[in-house]
């Protein structure tokens, strides 16, 4: 095992192939609080926090960072055995706060606080689901994570129809659910759409990583692109979200 100090107050941790970037935490007298550089987890003292991991140069998806705390007084081993374990998959914990976009200097985090399947049709799955979002401001780059603090986050109803024919996602605006129509496939994924097709995702498959997830979802699950086919029956709305299901 190596340890490198890296820019940024940046530790790197090598293990075999596997390097492990962790954040020195730094106190925040305005906010009168400890927080982790580059990490979302806030609070603690004479910690490190992972915030990214690679092995052999591919990035790996670190899953709940709260794992992978060192402080001065515990052991390395059992840290990376819990994230050799979590790194195997790919899915997300429902609480586990994804970026679904940014633009303008501006990024929207969003997390599953709770779904429910309200109709199965031979097509696919119309869920129900609630998420709780933030939009962030940012004047340097965007970061990786981020766990959006009670006071900032504000709660959104979305439904999706889950389905390798026709998949859809809505959100509600008062009594009525705003539908968009989904092509999910590479050519399908437009700058209107790509945090649909992330809440899509993170709804339908757990998947964190917004259009990123594309390539492993088509192979996965199969599906085609119906950019053509939609052509501009891409939007409408609804009254009731059994209507959602095609």
């Amino acid at each position: 095992m190596s340890v490198r100090l890296g820019q940024r107050d940046l530790v790197e941790v090598k293990v075999e192939s596997v390097i492990l970037t962790f954040a020195r935490r730094r106190y925040l007298p305005d906010r009168k609080i400890d927080m982790a550089v580059d990490s979302p987890i806030q609070g603690g003292v004479n910690a490190l926090v992972l915030t990214g991991a690679a092995d052999g140069g591919r990035p790996v998806q670190i899953g709940n960072p709260n794992f992978f705390v060192i402080n001065f007084y515990s052991q390395f081993t059992p840290q990376l055995d819990e994230f050799l374990k979590q790194s195997s998959s790919s899915n997300a914990r429902a609480d586990q706060f994804m970026r679904v976009e940014c633009q303008m200097g501006e990024c929207i985090w969003s997390a599953l606080a709770e779904k429910k399947v309200v109709k199965q049709l031979p097509n696919g799955n119309l869920v129900e689901a609630l998420l709780r979002e933030c939009d962030v401001r940012y004047e340097d780059d965007y970061p990786d994570h981020y766990s959006c603090r009670d006071a900032e986050t504000s709660k959104a109803q979305y439904a999706a129809f889950c389905s390798t024919k026709f998949p859809s996602i809505a959100y509600k605006d008062g009594n009525r659910w705003q539908r968009t129509r989904l092509s999910i496939s590479s050519d399908g994924v437009f700058k209107y759409n790509s945090g649909l097709i992330a809440r899509y995702l993170r709804i339908c498959h757990d998947k964190v990583r917004g259009p990123g997830d594309l390539d492993t979802v088509v192979a996965e699950f199969g599906y085609m692109s119906r950019v053509e086919a939609l052509g501009d029956n891409v939007q409408d709305a609804v009254d009731e979200v059994s209507k959602l299901a095609e």
